[in-house]
């Protein structure tokens, strides 16, 4: 049966940045001790609050464990919870002690700061401009990345790709993503042809857009591959990417030849 949990992340029991798996501890803020949750998502940060979504299994070694199916990132709502966060290290230079400083002289708004006005964060004692200049930059990036994953969220895709997307493309990422997602299945590992149209077909691309119809060809292409053939008849291109596409033949065939 599917739950839901909310909490903050305690520490990072184990990752793995290719196959995104990660196990990790939360502390739920209903009552109760540590939660070992388990799934395919990027590592979150130490502090981090988080709504996962899933259910309940145990394993023969480890016990209870929350299995994870999907998650959103949720802002800390305390002072202790957004300096704890600061603290861990997610952000390049700030440890725990400038963490503490810039919680004292911001208070709740200390992220909202750092997001929207960092020239202040030379208000706070021990920060100098090449050090804003360094948060700033820091805490952008990780927002950037969240970003993703929240649109990848709301257009029926995980967000565990946003990592992979955010790493190959930096800043230009949501750009990309936005203006032609058929360009993620051909340059970012891990990323196919599916998972490309389903944001494509959530953004409201007509099913006949050009951009579909090339990476769709590719895409039957490769299957064709994979099955051993290393080459296929025009006709038979064409019926398959019809198909798989659902798009009139004849305009696959003019894709063919663009």
């Amino acid at each position: 049966m599917a739950e839901t949990l909310e909490g903050t992340v305690e520490n990072i029991t184990f990752q793995n940045p290719e196959s995104l798996f990660v196990v990790f501890k939360l502390r739920p803020i209903q009552a109760g001790g540590l939660v070992t949750v388990v799934g395919k998502m990027p590592a979150p940060f130490l502090g981090e609050q988080l709504e996962i979504f899933g259910q309940w299994s145990e394993h023969a070694k480890f016990g209870r464990q929350f299995q994870v199916s999907s998650f959103k990132r949720t802002a800390p709502a305390d002072i202790k919870g957004i300096e704890r966060f600061l603290a861990s290290g997610v952000v390049k230079g700030v440890g725990p002690s400038t963490a503490a400083r810039m919680v004292a002289q911001f208070g709740l708004n200390t992220l909202e700061i750092m997001e929207k006005y960092p020239h202040r964060l030379l208000e706070v004692d021990g920060i100098g401009a090449k050090k804003a200049e360094m948060i700033r930059a820091s805490y952008s990036e990780m927002s950037e990345m969240r970003e993703i994953m929240l649109f990848l969220e709301m257009h029926g895709v995980s967000g565990t790709y946003g990592a992979k997307i955010y790493k190959h493309y930096g800043p230009i990422a949501m750009d990309i993503v936005k203006d032609n997602p058929y360009r993620l299945a051909a340059e970012v590992t891990g990323i196919g042809f599916r998972t490309a149209d389903q944001i494509a077909m959530s953004l409201g691309l007509e099913a006949d857009n050009p951009a579909r119809i090339v990476a769709g060809i590719h895409y039957a292409l490769l299957q064709t591959a994979q099955a051993g053939h290393c080459c296929v008849p025009e006709d038979l291109l064409v019926q398959e990417t019809s198909k798989l596409l659902r798009v009139d033949s004849l305009k696959i065939f003019c894709g063919i030849f663009r």
